[in-house]
């Protein structure tokens, strides 16, 4: 029984700390040139793709796509088509 418990207790810890994960900031790499990435299971590719839709708003162009065979470990790289007003989050 206190195995039980012990099991129980460990899957809500890791269930709360899936709950406030900190999303990955975009960082600029040279002009016009930026990555992103995306960890865990918190964010997947989605969440890659939503983060350059946001920083480039009139579209961007996919430059590189990482992945680590555990799937762990995402990394995107994308230019801005034609953007003035790039935001970064």
């Amino acid at each position: 029984m206190k195995k039980y418990i012990l099991i129980v207790a460990l899957l809500v810890c890791a269930c709360s700390s899936l709950q406030t994960f900190q999303e990955q900031p975009v960082q600029a790499i040279s002009d016009n040139t930026y990555k992103t990435t995306c960890n865990g299971m918190a964010e997947g590719w989605d969440s890659c793709f939503r983060k350059a839709h946001r920083t480039c708003p009139s579209g961007y162009t996919l430059l590189d796509r990482l992945q680590t065979n555990d799937f762990v470990h995402r990394e995107l790289s994308f230019s801005c088509m034609g953007d003035a007003n790039i935001r970064l989050h």
